[in-house]
């Protein structure tokens, strides 16, 4: 590897690991617990839909949120995941299931 791709390479490593999310404003619309059984025991899993501007997203976390249906949340859309910034600051993370446009 030559200097200068090491340096580029460097830079571009930098660069993505600096980039900032670009957080929307939402609510969180409503909440299923799903409750599957694994042998002897009941796995939850917390399916919550949050409606943005354009688009609402559905989403399962392992653990509850620290949110309510209807307050207002923050979050950002990675790929296909969606990060979600609770009120304390923790940023939690969790893949999109279904996405829906809004009807205005």
């Amino acid at each position: 590897m030559t200097r200068r791709s090491a340096i580029v390479g460097f830079v571009f490593t930098l660069t993505a690991w600096g980039k900032s999310k670009e957080w929307q404003e939402g609510v969180l619309d409503s909440l299923e617990l799903r409750e599957i059984p694994v042998n002897k025991s009941v796995q939850k899993f917390f399916v919550y839909r949050i409606r943005g501007a354009t688009l609402s997203y559905t989403v399962e976390f392992r653990h509850p949120l620290k949110a309510i249906v209807h307050d207002p949340v923050k979050f950002a859309i990675e790929k296909d995941s969606l990060i979600l910034k609770q009120e304390n600051g923790d940023e939690r993370k969790a893949s999109i299931l279904e996405k829906e446009l809004v009807a205005n």
